[in-house]
């Protein structure tokens, strides 16, 4: 992969992260430049790898500085924009500053202004009531990214960042039967941290790697993973699998027509359609629990909606992309779920309330107003809902009531020579 790009003072070259999961010796921070090809391009690293590399430009001179994490202490290096080569020894500008990945929670401006953010909080994954009441913890403290519930709910897949190295991730199992115990999924590490998703029986649980390709893995951990989807190079998320099991459901990025939604059979050519492929963003799909309708998430209005549009067993490429959305949400959406009965539809909206709608399949489809059951701790992540609808998992701050701070720090060039 190549990643974050920041441009220095010329405006022609850039300095970038190149980033192998599988082959970590080819990883590195690289300057590159707009006047070679891709072949011709430097091949001599600058930097080992590190997180949230940035390169700030100087106004005064072609001498410019690299940010970027060294653990979670905020790092500054003089760069000479000549010779392109780094001097003088790294100094730290900061201590206990988050990151996510390769990405590093911090911003700086040539004219002396830093901001960053402190480091990421554990979560714990929580039980929470339909009115929004803590009814019980699932698990211990960790850097949780996505929870998801098995079909029967005595299961959830959650993915977590590796403690021992925090640009990388694993999936584990907690079994809520059996004093939630938690068992390791992956071994890896090249997780992308996107939500992992069951398959409707809960033998199988599908999930995206850092190779841009999707795999499934019988959820017993006794086989090894299998590939679902090739990976294309562009990235794709796993969505949901079909009530019935014939159809997987995924959402896929391009430079022309950004998120889509797509359908692959199981069976027969496996051949690949779209189920929504517009200017816009469509992701997050889901299917209903009969399998005739399918809720998703577009931006086609300007803002994160829910829509529902209906679905046939009989989907062929002729029948792709056809009809329109109906709009569920109201002021914004994301992270639909069904109730098992397919009688009352979940999201989540902008400012972390909870919702729900009344839905019937029945005929045409027909939704009611929006209301809200909870409002959702601060940074916490929606995670799943039981069948039955009446109780909630999600990743919650230790403590939370609290936002983790911003700071603030002006004059910070003066600290690097």
């Amino acid at each position: 992969m190549h990643l974050m790009p920041t441009f220095l003072s010329d405006g022609r070259h850039f300095v970038y992260l190149r980033v192998s999961r599988t082959t970590p010796d080819k990883s590195g921070t690289y300057i590159g430049t707009l006047d070679a090809v891709p072949a011709a391009q430097n091949v001599e690293p600058v930097l080992p790898y590190v997180r949230g590399v940035t390169a700030i430009p100087s106004t005064e001179s072609r001498s410019g500085r690299l940010l970027f994490l060294r653990g979670d202490a905020l790092m500054a290096q003089s760069l000479d924009e000549r010779r392109f080569a780094l001097t003088g020894d790294p100094v730290v500008l900061a201590e206990h500053v988050g990151s996510y990945l390769d990405t590093g929670f911090f911003s700086a401006s040539a004219n002396g202004v830093l901001v960053y953010r402190t480091v990421n909080r554990d979560l714990q994954v929580t039980w929470f009531g339909r009115q929004g009441g803590v009814l019980a913890t699932a698990s211990d403290a960790a850097q949780f990214h996505s929870v998801a519930l098995s079909p029967d709910g005595s299961r959830a897949i959650v993915s977590r960042t590796n403690p021992q190295d925090t640009t990388r991730s694993d999936l584990w199992l907690i079994d809520l039967t059996r004093d939630n115990t938690a068992t390791r999924f992956t071994f890896a590490g090249d997780l992308k941290g996107d939500p992992a998703v069951w398959s409707r029986d809960g033998s199988r649980i599908a999930y995206g790697s850092g190779d841009a390709g999707l795999y499934e893995k019988q959820s017993s951990g006794t086989k090894d993973p299998q590939v679902l989807v090739p990976p294309t190079g562009r990235l794709v998320v796993p969505c949901d699998w079909s009530p019935d099991g014939r159809f997987f459901l995924y959402a896929e990025a391009t430079a022309t027509t950004r998120w889509d939604l797509w359908i692959m059979p199981l069976a027969g050519d496996r051949k690949v359609r779209p189920l929504v492929r517009t200017p816009f963003d469509e992701e997050q799909g889901r299917f209903a629990p009969d399998g005739r309708h399918i809720a998703y998430v577009s931006n086609e209005s300007g803002v994160s909606e829910v829509y529902v549009r209906e679905f046939s067993n009989t989907f062929t490429a002729a029948s792709s992309n056809a009809g329109a959305g109906i709009l569920v949400s109201k002021g914004g959406g994301a992270s639909p779920r069904w109730r098992a009965d397919g009688k009352e539809l979940f999201y989540v909206a902008p400012d972390g309330r909870m919702m729900a709608v009344e839905v019937s399949g029945a005929g045409a489809f027909q939704s009611a107003t929006p209301h809200m059951l909870f409002q959702m701790p601060p940074g916490a992540i929606g995670g799943d809902v039981t069948p039955d609808g009446k109780r909630f998992l999600l990743a919650t701050p230790l403590d939370r009531n609290a936002s983790a701070p911003f700071t603030v720090v002006l004059n910070w060039t003066a600290l690097v020579n």
